[in-house]
């Protein structure tokens, strides 16, 4: 477990509503689920078990929580929203929890994200102790941002979005998205400007692609519970 003047608590926010993929947090993924991977995998980088908290309004989610000895947060009908935003059940989170002095940061873990592995909680919490920054988030190479591979479909018909950006075009490499494996925020911070990045004092960690799947369509899906059945597999 982290030195306690370095407390992490990880927030796993996992609703019982799904858009694309119907109760994707909680149908079976691997012969697991996703909201039980989030847990393992946090687990696995040397945590206890009082360190995190499942935030949502399923009664899966809550089985989950009791079955893992997790902390259990419910939420609101207005919080399980499509609408709602992270920030404000973080703030709800901590009105109904003691803890507010107990741990110096965030951690939020989506369980959408389930090719994350120890590792990465592992060095990113070790980053952002030792770089002293009040935010992190993880990061993976645009691999697809050469303009010209980018097309808009518009009524039936292609059209190319960029006819000519070189510096998208040769300079590829320093091009990255935020893949939301990990998110770690100072407490403090947060708690003062309700915001989970702090753009001023932000670290980052990279991932590979490999790793950096998030859940959102069927097609994701398929692919990240290919991979994750390979690895399992090969351990």
């Amino acid at each position: 477990m982290t030195d306690l003047k370095n407390n992490f608590l990880y927030i796993i926010p996992c609703r019982a509503g799904s858009q694309r993929v119907k109760n994707k947090n909680f149908k079976d993924f691997g012969g697991s689920n996703l909201t039980q991977i989030a847990i393992d995998t946090i687990l696995g980088s040397n945590e206890s078990k009082e360190n995190i908290i499942i935030s949502s309004d399923s009664n899966i989610a809550k089985k989950i929580a009791k079955e893992n000895k997790v902390l259990y947060h419910k939420r609101s009908q207005k919080l399980a929203s499509n609408s709602a935003k992270t920030t404000d059940l973080i703030t709800d989170l901590f009105e109904n929890f003691n803890i507010v002095n107990k741990y110096k940061y965030i951690v939020l873990i989506q369980p959408t994200s389930p090719l994350r592995e120890t590792l990465d909680i592992k060095k990113t919490r070790e980053l952002i102790i030792n770089e002293n920054k009040n935010s992190l988030i993880t990061i993976t190479n645009c691999t697809f941002s050469n303009p010209d591979y980018l097309y808009e479909l518009n009524h039936g018909k292609l059209k190319k979005i960029i006819k000519d950006n070189k510096y998208l075009k040769y300079n590829a490499e320093k091009l990255f998205f935020r893949n939301g494996a990990i998110y770690i925020t100072n407490t403090n911070f947060f708690l003062k400007n309700n915001n989970f990045i702090d753009s001023k004092s932000l670290c980052f960690y990279r991932m590979p692609l490999i790793r950096s799947i998030n859940i959102d369509t069927y097609d994701d899906w398929e692919i990240a519970e290919e991979i994750y059945n390979a690895k399992k597999n090969i351990l």
